[in-house]
């Protein structure tokens, strides 16, 4: 295993201790600003396909007369009634158990309105609609494996910021999982979680030496979780993924370790 030279656990406490919820430090990002405008920009984009997708797909299935931009608008605002109301009942589940029957009930409903809402915007039958939405599923997932391809890219672009990038791919990539731990729930596996700590900080980035005591106390535990396994016999592959993703936050900060320091206008004087 790839080691650094000894180094203060400076990151225990912050590793051990993850405030509960994550949102004020997420505020707490300098970089938030450009997270929150490619995110916007993506969100845009994926709402602009959903809607092209609907045009697409009555052109398939309706008349010409019904097969028009503006019916596609149309369908998109009705939607947005069905999954208002299975977002309100998801909170409130969220927060009280007891809302579950409510949260089947509209999802039954939004099920059911996806095939009502096509079948009276565009005046067609059950079979033609379920066509749509597969033409729909068909048109949006491409749209958004170019979308994603074409966003991931970007943060290649010099005027971006590491930490942005880092951040930008793993709300794109993972959207679930980056929520799960915005909302304080984090990996089942302290190694997994302590890992997404390090790699993808959902507040402001550590200081570099943070970052070395990050690295030390991730050696340890892997160690620890290596010397665990049986004489002989190969680790498993999620010790592996493991590895690899300690392997490239070891890089990351060996990459900033190497890097000549900022001189202040204090130092240069």
């Amino acid at each position: 295993m790839q080691l650094l030279s000894p180094v203060p656990m400076l990151a225990a406490a912050h590793l051990a201790a993850v405030p509960q919820p994550r949102f004020q430090e997420f505020l707490q990002r300098s970089d938030l600003h450009a997270v929150g405008t490619l995110l916007g920009a993506y969100l845009l984009v994926d709402l602009l396909i959903e809607i092209i997708a609907y045009w697409i797909g009555s052109k398939a299935v309706a008349a010409s007369d019904k097969s028009t931009f503006g019916n596609a608008l149309k369908l998109w605002a009705y939607n947005l009634i069905p999954n208002a109301v299975l977002a309100v009942c998801a909170i409130l589940m969220l927060t009280h158990q007891h809302y579950l029957p409510a949260f089947c009930v509209s999802l039954f409903f939004l099920i059911l309105m996806l095939f009502v809402i096509p079948m009276n915007v565009y005046g067609i039958g059950f079979l033609r609609t379920l066509g749509f939405l597969v033409l729909i599923v068909i048109v949006r997932g491409a749209g958004a494996f170019v979308v994603k391809k074409v966003v991931l890219n970007i943060p290649d672009a010099s005027w971006l910021p590491h930490s942005t990038q880092v951040l930008t791919r793993e709300i794109i990539t993972d959207t679930s999982h980056f929520g799960e731990r915005l909302a304080g729930k984090n990996a089942p596996d302290e190694i997994d979680w302590m890992l997404d700590e390090a790699l993808v900080p959902i507040g402001p980035t550590p200081q570099l030496r943070e970052r070395q005591a990050m690295v030390a106390v991730l050696q340890q535990k892997l160690q620890a979780r290596k010397a665990s396994f049986p004489p002989g016999v190969p680790p498993p592959p999620a010790f592996q993924k493991q590895m690899d993703r300690y392997t490239k936050f070891l890089n990351e900060v060996k990459t900033e370790m190497a890097q000549p320091p900022v001189r202040t206008a204090s130092t240069s004087s």
